[in-house]
């Protein structure tokens, strides 16, 4: 994905989306909680939230190595031809 003039990966911009996502769901759990006066749930929202986290950052971060190697192999493959073009 093209930023400006930087590329910036696929799988980076999602972890940012879906944890922006994810933050602002918990916050709003978060909120109804502490109006609800229901304050022993929010160690367990909070419990959640960093499991959900962990689990998209791991999934992500596999994916971008995925991702470079194939953005590596498409870039090299491009020099190779305009070097035999």
């Amino acid at each position: 994905m093209k930023l400006g003039e930087a590329y910036v990966q696929f799988s980076k911009v999602m972890v940012l989306v879906v944890l922006t996502a994810v933050t602002l769901l918990a916050a709003l759990g978060m909120t109804g909680m502490v109006l609800s006066a229901e304050y022993g749930q929010i160690p367990v929202l909070f419990a959640h939230y960093t499991d959900f986290a962990a689990v998209v950052f791991v999934a992500y971060s596999g994916n971008s190595v995925a991702e470079k190697w194939f953005v590596a192999e498409r870039a090299k493959g491009s020099a190779e031809k305009e070097a035999s073009g």
